[in-house]
């Protein structure tokens, strides 16, 4: 008896053909779904802030420390440094942060995992509140813009 896997895979719906995704109709960009998205990462960031750890290890003057993956938060020299940003690369919400002389947004740190936890609580009552509203249109604004923008400049490359 041959056996033929082809025909196996059929019975659980596989195929041989190329699979492909069905196209998904683009959705606009809300203020209320930036604020779901943010509120959902500054709680990933309480969550490894509060379950951030030092672990000693034998022959080593100083702990290792380690913050677990998490979207606004990092470890700096001595603390944390927490960015409240949107999107996957955690960008920069306008109006957020002061800049220094050079332009670099100048991000606040924190001695504790205390002090951070607190300032993100602050951060996402704020944003829950809707009292960040207005850059967060300002945010949507320039992804317009900037969608437009690169629209334009694929046409003119193509003409």
């Amino acid at each position: 008896m041959t056996i033929n896997a082809n025909e196996i895979a059929a019975l659980y719906n596989g195929q041989t053909n190329r699979l492909k995704k069905p196209e998904e109709k683009y959705q606009r960009k809300t203020v209320a779904d930036m604020t779901k998205r943010i509120v959902e990462d500054i709680n990933k960031t309480i969550h490894a802030l509060e379950n951030y750890s030092e672990v000693s290890k034998e022959g080593h003057v100083q702990p290792i420390r380690h913050l677990p993956e998490n979207p606004m938060a990092k470890l700096v020299q001595n603390g944390f440094q927490v960015k409240v940003g949107y999107g996957d690369k955690n960008e920069a919400i306008p109006g957020f942060f002061d800049k220094d002389e050079k332009g670099n947004l100048e991000l606040p740190k924190f001695w504790t995992a205390e002090d951070a936890v607190a300032y993100c609580n602050r951060m996402k009552t704020l944003i829950q509140d809707g009292e960040v509203d207005g850059q967060f249109d300002q945010m949507l604004a320039s992804y317009r813009k900037r969608s437009q923008a690169g629209t334009e400049a694929l046409l003119a490359v193509a003409a």
